[in-house]
């Protein structure tokens, strides 16, 4: 878990069967604001295996970018990332999945997911509520380039936006 405005690099790490969301950015415009935004998250060349075992808070995907936001619909700025920041990079990674989410984010202002491997594995069986690869709620500037998933990548099918 991440929460940060400062220059954020997740590189090199194995994530091996975790339960939830293998990496969660979150903040908190709710209740507490315990936790900030993030401006630039760079998530590149790590594994991550089976992650998202289990279905409890913050679990939409394997990557979760999640801040408590109330009131999305009437919120005026975007909470993570920013038109001065890159927002979040994921690139260069691999993941062995045996399910569909890889990346959910909510309130973001710039998310690139590019030169990444997703292959599947039957370790489990698929029961995710969660049925698209990319669920973006008010997530905008997003590029989604030259990966490769095993079955095939359907743009229309596999990335589903909200309040855009």
């Amino acid at each position: 878990m991440f929460s940060t405005p400062k220059r954020t690099i997740i590189e090199n790490n194995l994530f091996d069967h975790t339960s939830g969301s293998a990496i969660l950015l979150c903040g908190d415009c709710n209740g507490w604001f315990e936790t900030g935004a993030c401006r630039e998250v760079i998530i590149k060349k790590n594994k991550f295996i089976s992650s998202l075992t289990n279905e409890f808070q913050f679990t939409n995907a394997i990557i979760s970018i999640y801040p408590e936001i109330p009131d999305l619909k009437n919120q005026i700025k975007y909470f993570h990332g920013g038109k001065d920041f890159p927002g979040v990079v994921i690139e260069d990674n691999y993941f062995e999945t045996f399910d569909n989410p890889i990346v959910y984010a909510k309130s973001l202002d710039g998310l690139v997911f590019r030169n990444n491997k997703v292959v599947k594995n039957n370790d489990y069986l698929p029961f995710h509520w969660n049925k698209h690869k990319f669920l973006l709620e008010r997530v905008t500037n997003v590029t989604i380039e030259n990966n490769e998933f095993e079955g095939g990548f359907d743009l229309e099918k596999d990335v589903k936006y909200t309040l855009k």
